[in-house]
C-alpha cells in the first residue's frame, strides 16, 4: 500500500478505538496519521552558484546594450555576454547544454535588483505641490506649499 508516495513500511495504519465512557451505539473515535512528503523544490547547485557570483562579483556586471550585459567569470579571466532577453550567454555551459548558466541567472538578479531601485521625481520621499491662494482680506497672491508622502516611495521603506 503507498499513502502519499510512502510504502506501508514508513506510513501507520489508522488506528481505530470505541469512544471512551460513552455509548454511542457503537460508535467509533478514528485517529488518523497522515505523513505527507515535502514537495518543496530544491535549489539546484547552478542557481546557488549564480546567486554566489552576484553577491561576490554582481557590482562587475556591466549593462553594454539594451538587453546585453558583461558577467565576470568566477574565476576571475573576463566576462561572459548575456543576452537577456534571447537567454543567452558565451560561455561553455551555456554553450554545451543550452540552458540556463550561472552568468545568465546572475543576469537576472541584476536586473530584478536595479528595476526595484528606479528613481522617483520625489525628494527624500517627499512630494511637494504648490497652488496659489489669494488673501481676502489685502488681495495679494501667494504661493503655498504642502508636503506629501510619495505613494511610490512609501512601501519601500517599510520593507
Amino acid at each position: 500500500m503507498v499513502i502519499l508516495g510512502l510504502d506501508k513500511k514508513t506510513a501507520p495504519e489508522p488506528v481505530a478505538k470505541p469512544l471512551q465512557g460513552l455509548d454511542h451505539g457503537g460508535v467509533i473515535s478514528m485517529t488518523v496519521t497522515t505523513t505527507v512528503r515535502d514537495t518543496t523544490r530544491k535549489i539546484s547547485t547552478r542557481e546557488l552558484r549564480a546567486l554566489e557570483l552576484y553577491r561576490t562579483r554582481g557590482h562587475e556586471i556591466r549593462r553594454v546594450g539594451q538587453d546585453l550585459y558583461l558577467v565576470p567569470s568566477c574565476t576571475g579571466r573576463g566576462f561572459y555576454s548575456v543576452d537577456y532577453s534571447e537567454e543567452t550567454c558565451d560561455c561553455p555551459d551555456f554553450l554545451r547544454r543550452g540552458e540556463n548558466c550561472k552568468h545568465l541567472l546572475a543576469a537576472g538578479i541584476h536586473v530584478a535588483k536595479r528595476r526595484a531601485r528606479q528613481v522617483c521625481a520625489c525628494r527624500g520621499g517627499w512630494v511637494s505641490i504648490g497652488q496659489l491662494v489669494l488673501d481676502p482680506e489685502t488681495g495679494e497672491e501667494t504661493e503655498e506649499y504642502a508636503l506629501y508622502l510619495c505613494r511610490r516611495c512609501a512601501g519601500k521603506e517599510d520593507a
